[in-house]
């Protein structure tokens, strides 16, 4: 059975876009990871930094006091977005070994089931 990490799913990596530079900060967990989802992992945010969600997530933060309901979907979809940019490169099969042993995800289980059905050819990423 695979280890669960326990550690909340945000601490891992975090992409960071700030107009002049573009980043992705990892947090010490990170490196408790295999390389194929320290990579994964990679690939995902620069998926955010490629799409500008991070840019856009700023934007939301009226739409997040006003409705958050609304904040929530757009963020949602936004992480299953970056999934799909990670598998279009090669890399759902480490993304979903990390999703299936990490806890607090809001999105886990969605994230989980598309990353399946890409595996599966059910659905392009």
């Amino acid at each position: 059975m695979a280890e669960i990490l326990d550690t909340d799913w945000d601490v891992f990596a975090h992409a960071v876009d700030v107009g002049f530079a573009r980043c992705v900060v990892v947090g010490p967990a990170f490196w408790a990871l295999s390389e194929s989802e320290q990579v994964a992992i990679l690939v995902h945010e620069i998926g955010h930094l490629r799409k500008l969600h991070v840019f856009s997530r700023l934007l939301l933060i009226p739409v997040l006091l006003c409705f958050p309901r609304v904040a929530r979907r757009i963020a949602r979809e936004q992480e299953l977005s970056a999934d799909r940019f990670a598998a279009l490169h090669g890399h759902a099969l480490p993304l979903l070994r990390f999703l299936t042993r990490v806890r607090g995800d809001p999105d886990r289980s969605a994230r989980i089931a598309q990353l399946q059905a890409i595996l599966d050819g059910g659905v392009d990423a």
